[in-house]
């Protein structure tokens, strides 16, 4: 005798979500790294524009032999989420070099605030050495509102005494967020996010 089943299979699928910010400005003393005078900064548009990693922007500065600066930029805007995250990553692939070294210092900060920059959060910092290039990221929570979400960065460099201070150099390649969405795969021949159905026969 032959007993047919009916199995309603659900399979679940991981699918990730990219977004990143779309509006960025002068952040000034509101993220601030290190002692100086605030220096303007110009636009960053490659900084997280959708060709990701093979285009960059460079923030600089330098100082003199008696004056330290500082120049900062904030990017904010995010996209919106096309759906609900069961996970979150904030990433910033850059990279920041000291240069013309002299026995002064500088510093590269990058930070991120999750509440549209009441208070901020260190990314990655360094004093005199600056890092090296790669991907630094961040946990977020999966119910974060990417409309509060800002990323900023900033470069310092002290003033060298005898000679002009260090040139600071960062350079960013991408600022992006990754969202994990969780979603039923189809089945043959039906919709997306519909269950796969199959017939088993047991003998």
């Amino acid at each position: 005798m032959k007993l047919a089943i009916l199995l309603l299979l659900a399979s679940t699928a991981f699918a990730q979500e990219v977004k990143r910010p779309t509006f960025e400005i002068d952040s000034g003393a509101t993220v601030k790294c290190g002692e100086g005078t605030a220096q303007t900064s110009t636009g960053m548009p490659n900084a997280y524009d959708a060709t990701g990693q093979s285009t960059s922007s460079v923030i600089a500065t330098q100082a003199t032999t008696v004056k330290s600066f500082y120049r900062s930029r904030s990017f904010s805007a995010w996209q919106a989420a096309g759906s609900t995250y069961s996970a979150l990553t904030l990433n910033v692939n850059a990279q920041e070099v000291e240069s013309n070294l002299t026995g002064s210092v500088g510093e590269g900060l990058m930070q991120y605030s999750i509440n549209n920059g009441s208070t901020w959060t260190n990314l990655v910092t360094s004093s005199g050495s600056g890092f090296s290039r790669k991907t630094y990221s961040a946990t977020l929570s999966a119910m974060q509102d990417l409309s509060q979400l800002k990323v900023a960065v900033c470069v310092q460099s002290s003033a060298g005494g005898d000679t002009s201070g260090p040139i600071e150099t960062m350079t960013v390649f991408d600022i992006w967020t990754v969202g994990t969405t969780t979603a039923q795969s189809p089945g043959p021949g039906a919709t997306t996010g519909s269950p796969h159905r199959g017939l088993v026969i047991v003998n």
